[in-house]
């Protein structure tokens, strides 16, 4: 018989990681206000998701890396275990995993939901993923492995709560980034997390990168049969993570929560064109919101970004009209936006607003920022047409 494992439960701090102990095994974690569940301490919290990995032998760490290497025969027992604790969003805690099963080593994440609601995100993202993996096999969003049930018990031992888990792909070096203020008064700015302390700010270049391959991503996710997308996302959610490599960036989408098409009477009437461009105006409004920091006020990004953004959606079209002849090439797709004008655009745009809304709150947020967006947005538009915009697709391709 296989002698156990060496575990580790840690936190993660600003600081680097710290073990679990009496001095911090009673300290609650960090629970957004909206949510409705008791709130968790670190040390039955880290314990109960040890549990759940260590059931039948740690069967689930063995099969997801038996899946992870393609191993035709399941790995050695594991050797070593750290669970540690990394962050708190507003619909998971995720917690870090990192696993030695012989000469093997491989990092997961574990996302762990409370609520039903947040439940219910979560099985529908484990089916997305791996929906998503399938047909669009990018590398644009982590693997799934699997999901089960861990069960949280606290202090008293007197209390069980279920807690939700999946087990997906650990985006080695790639951190969540919010808009943010380097001093008050300043101008929002990208900051990038980082676990170590060692927070950075994007350049306008790395700025417009980022909003460039996030737009990608997501255009070239849109299924252009019946126009269902990624949706809903959101950056305060931190659903987008970056990870700097020199000057150049890698950009992947963590969570699909539900793959739904916006305009269903557009599509079904087969009206491509409303389609895209809907699609295209939402984009647009959504990737410039945010929080600051994540959680505080609503923040909105600076107009520039809105190049990066269309020079996204342009560049993953066109990858989709080289493969269907029957789409509207990219130049096609200009042309016509550049045909809007702004009266055009503003009907548009309260339909969109209405249609694309994932918080009650936003709506007064956006409406006031509206007519302001669509003028960027028009000045944005004839840029590219001026510069006769060129798909820059291989970009995609080499991520």
């Amino acid at each position: 018989m296989a002698p156990p494992p060496c575990v580790h439960l840690l936190i993660a701090t600003p600081h680097g990681n710290v073990a679990l102990g009496e001095n911090n095994a009673s300290v609650l974690l960090p629970q957004d206000a909206h949510q409705d569940h008791p709130p968790l301490q670190y040390g039955p919290y880290l314990h109960s998701i040890h549990q759940y990995l260590a059931q039948d032998g740690y069967r689930p760490v063995l099969e997801a890396l038996q899946t992870c290497f393609s191993a035709p025969t399941p790995p050695p027992p594991v050797d070593h275990l750290e669970i540690i604790s990394e962050k708190h969003g507003a619909l998971y805690h995720v917690v870090h995993l990192n696993v030695r099963s012989g000469e093997q080593v491989a990092s997961f994440a574990l996302n762990v939901a409370i609520s039903e609601e947040q439940k219910a995100f979560l099985h529908s993202d484990f089916a997305l993923l791996n929906e998503l993996r399938l047909t669009y096999p990018h590398g644009h969003t982590p693997r799934a492995y699997l999901k089960g049930e861990a069960l949280y018990r606290n202090a008293n031992q007197n209390s069980l709560l279920s807690m939700a888990v999946m087990m997906t792909e650990w985006l080695d070096g790639h951190h969540e980034f919010h808009l943010s203020l380097e001093r008050p008064g300043a101008p929002v700015r990208i900051k990038v997390w980082d676990s170590t302390g060692k927070d950075s700010w994007l350049d306008t270049e790395k700025t417009l990168t980022l909003y460039r391959l996030a737009s990608a991503i997501l255009t070239t996710c849109l299924h252009t049969g019946d126009f269902r997308q990624i949706y809903p996302w959101h950056h305060a959610a931190g659903d987008f993570v970056v990870k700097e490599e020199g000057e150049s960036l890698s950009v992947k989408l963590i969570t699909a929560r539900d793959y739904r098409c916006l305009t269903p009477d557009a599509a079904a009437s087969g009206n491509t064109w409303a389609c895209i461009i809907c699609f295209f105006l939402n984009l647009t409004v959504r990737m410039r919101l945010d929080r600051l920091d994540g959680t505080g006020d609503l923040a909105w990004a600076d107009s520039f970004s809105l190049q990066g953004i269309l020079e996204g959606f342009i560049m993953a079209w066109e990858e989709k009209a080289l493969r269907d002849s029957s789409l509207p090439s990219s130049r096609d797709v200009l042309e016509v936006l550049g045909d809007f004008d702004m009266e055009e655009w503003t009907a548009l745009g309260e339909i969109v607003l209405e249609q694309g809304m994932v918080e009650k709150e936003e709506l007064p947020f956006l409406r006031t920022r509206l007519h302001q967006h669509l003028e960027d947005l028009e000045k944005a538009i004839r840029h590219a047409k001026r510069n006769q915009l060129e798909p820059v697709s291989p970009v995609m391709r080499k991520q």
